[in-house]
This record gives structure tokens, C-alpha cells and sequence, in this order.
């Protein structure tokens, strides 16, 4: 989201992305999937140490604008930044059908010239594939510098 605002931001890394649009219409949609990401944005804002709103007043934000928080109606401004979209095929947070093939292909769909996917058979924290996760995003980052 934060690359789209910023034209200098030419190239964008998605680690196991989510989209807060498709998070907000599958709380509207489930009272106990609502309650689980409340409960887990909360707790993650508590083990953080840093203040902030509670995960209800952020998705409210959220609701006011689903248009505004929904990564693939911003695919004209996606479409010309060089992307690289990592996801997991065990990612039960930011899963492959909801979150990271959405993106892809509408990319795909829009002509973006500059987008690759990687895909790991992982969770939501990669832990064992880091070492490849990291190789892979250097090797990235390096063909980048090279054109």
C-alpha cells in the first residue's frame, strides 16, 4: 500500500502480503473469523510494545473504504513498479487463493511487464526456507541492479 503513494518506490518486495480488503469482507462474512483477527491483531499489537489503536478501531478504517485498502483495484499503479510476490503454499494467514494469486494475476492480466512470483512450500513465518527466502530476494534485488 505504501508504494502506491510514493512514485520514487520502484521496486516492491510482497512477503506473504495480505489484502486488507479481502480480510475485511471475510470478517463481514464470518462473526468467528472477525473475532480470530481482532483477537490475533490485537495480540500482535501487545507483544509489539508499541501503542496502538485497538485492531477494531484499525479495521474500521478498513470498512470505510474497502476500495481504498484493496491491493488489486490498484493495479494500474501496481502495473508499473517491478514486483516481486513471495506467498506459501501452507499460509494460513495470507493464503495463495486469497491474498497472493488475486494479485498476481490481475498483474499478469494488467501487462505488468516486471512481475515475478515465488513460491515456497512454507507457512506464514518461511521459517524452513530463510535461507532460500533470503537468496532468492538478494538474487532479486541484484538482476534489478544489473539492468
Amino acid at each position: 500500500m505504501g508504494s502506491l503513494n510514493d512514485p520514487t518506490v520502484r521496486r516492491v518486495v510482497y512477503i506473504a502480503g495480505a489484502n486488507l480488503s479481502e480480510i475485511g469482507r471475510m470478517m463481514q462474512q464470518s462473526d468467528e473469523f472477525r473475532r480470530a483477527v481482532l483477537k490475533d491483531v490485537d495480540q500482535g499489537i501487545s507483544d509489539s510494545g508499541f501503542r496502538s489503536p485497538k485492531a477494531e478501531e484499525l479495521f474500521a478504517e478498513v470498512f470505510a473504504d474497502m476500495n481504498k485498502y484493496d491491493l488489486v483495484k490498484h493495479v494500474e499503479a501496481l502495473s508499473c513498479k517491478d514486483i516481486l510476490i513471495i506467498g506459501g503454499w501452507r499460509d494460513q494467514t495470507s493464503t495463495m487463493e486469497h491474498h497472493i494469486l488475486p494479485l498476481f494475476r490481475v498483474l499478469q492480466k494488467h501487462g505488468a511487464k516486471q512481475v515475478q512470483i515465488e513460491v515456497f512450500d512454507t507457512d506464514h513465518s518461511f521459517e524452513n526456507v530463510r535461507y532460500r527466502l533470503a537468496k532468492k530476494i538478494m538474487s532479486w534485488l541484484k538482476r534489478d541492479n544489473q539492468h
